[in-house]
Order: structure tokens, then sequence, then C-alpha cells
């Protein structure tokens, strides 16, 4: 059976975060990963080469640490060097002999990005429904409405506080500050405020800080007019609304919570 360990990257001039670098190493058994772990404390440097084995630059971990067996944190000149070590060390037979103290892991080793900002539910994308209706949120001419034909997809990533511990899927709470992000084309745009505090999708619009709990106490709907090309449609838009508004506040669901990739198919 493959082990699995999820490496993150965590450097002082990255602010601790390490929100894009995000890995998860495949290896055949524990004891790959552990001899793995081993040689890079020793190292700190894995030597890149052509196939013919002529090297090549050097990958620096400046530092490797493990909380957990299968968690790892790592620093260097970039994020991106965990992977190129790994790389490094699955290619040509000939390439082995270029990074002797690794030979025990070489052709072992395969590494694969999970995605910017791994922490908090990015995997997994929502249908978002309207509590007590058969309506959803849906992203109609850049613009979340609601729709009882049609729906999106949402994603919500929490965004923890630098001291607090990460980890793969872990769940939302009301408290959570949450970037919201629409799936759209297979791609994610993120979710903001329109001039009157409508949500729309996209870049230009001022940026805001959600809470989990906004979706129970902080969103509204008002009616509007969707323009999509030549035509247009009456609507219900999602609103974000200020505390002096709470009583016009309407209440909303995460609902069929699946994998992005699933649901980009």
């Amino acid at each position: 059976m493959v082990y699995y360990t999820y490496v993150t990257y965590e450097s002082p001039l990255d602010g601790g975060y390490g929100e894009y670098f995000n890995w998860v190493m495949v290896t055949p058994d524990q004891n790959t990963a552990d001899t793995y772990y081993r040689a890079l404390q020793r190292v700190k440097s894995v030597t890149q080469s052509d196939n013919n084995g002529t090297p090549g630059a050097k990958v620096d971990i400046t530092s490797v640490d493990r909380p957990g067996a299968q968690f790892w944190t790592y620093d260097g000149a970039s994020g991106e060097n965990f992977h190129l070590a790994a790389r490094a060390l699955s290619g040509n037979p000939k390439m082995k002999s270029v990074n002797p103290e690794f030979s025990d892991v070489f052709g072992k080793i395969r590494v694969y990005w999970v995605g910017a900002y791994a922490d908090g539910r990015f995997r997994t994308s929502f249908f978002v429904k309207r509590h007590g209706f058969d309506q959803y949120w849906y992203l109609a001419g850049g613009n979340v409405v609601v729709d009882s034909t049609r729906r999106s997809r949402f994603i919500f990533t929490i965004q923890r506080k630098h001291d607090e511990v990460k980890f793969p899927k872990m769940p939302l709470v009301d408290s959570d500050h949450v970037k919201i992000e629409v799936l759209q084309d297979g791609i994610r745009v993120p979710i903001a405020l329109s001039g009157d505090n409508a949500l729309v999708a996209g870049v230009g619009f001022k940026e805001h800080k959600f809470t989990f709990r906004d979706l129970k106490t902080r969103l509204g709907l008002v009616p509007g007019t969707v323009q999509q090309g030549q035509s247009s449609h009456d609507a219900q838009f999602v609103v974000w609304t200020s505390t002096t508004g709470l009583g016009s506040a309407d209440s909303f669901e995460i609902v069929d919570g699946v994998e992005v990739d699933e649901a980009e198919e």
C-alpha cells in the first residue's frame, strides 16, 4: 500500500504561511518517506541532472521539519524547491549517481501539487442553498443571484491566523474568515462586493473579508436586472448587509460538497 505525506512550504520570507506551495508526496511505504526525510536533514540539497547523468544546478532545502509522521514543512530558495528535488530523484537510472546520498529512495518518490491555499476545504466545492426554499446561488452576468432551476458551485477557503494549525479538509465553523470563489468554466473566480454590496465575481471590485457566519446572518436578497449579452431578465441578487440592515438578512447553507476535480468534469 502506498504512503502519503502532506508537505507545505513554511518560510520566514513568506510570512510563514506557505499558502501556495502545498504538496502530496507518494512513496511505496513509510520507510521510504522516513529515509528521504533523514537524507534531506543531513544533506539539505539535491543536484539536478540531464538524462545522461550530467550534473546541473543544486536544489537547496534550507530546512525540513516533521510536526507529524505524515505532515512535513520545509524552507528553501523558493517553494518550488521541494518538487524540483523530488523530480531530480525520479528519472533515468543514469541520474542516480549524481545524488549518491539519496540512492535508497531514487525512483521511489512522486510529488504532486495540491494547489494554492490547501489548508481549508480548498478541494471541496458546494452548492449554496437558500434555507427553507428550493433556490440556490447561481452566477449570472457576473452577479450572484438565487435561482430555482440553475446553480453554481462555490469554494470556501479558511483564511487561517498566522499561528493556527492547518490540516486538509478542516471543517468550516461560524467564526472562520473565508475566501469565497465560484467555479466558472473550470476556473476559480473570487467573489467580491460591488459598490452597492452585491456579491459579484471577478477582479476590480471591493475586497471583503467574509465570515462563514455571514451565510446565516449577513446576506440578503434584493431585486434587480441581470444583463447577459443582448438579453436581460429580472433576478434576486445576493447582497451583504451591514449591522444596521440585519433585519433584512436571509439565511443560506452549503450542501452537496464534492471534490473540485469531480465538480469540473
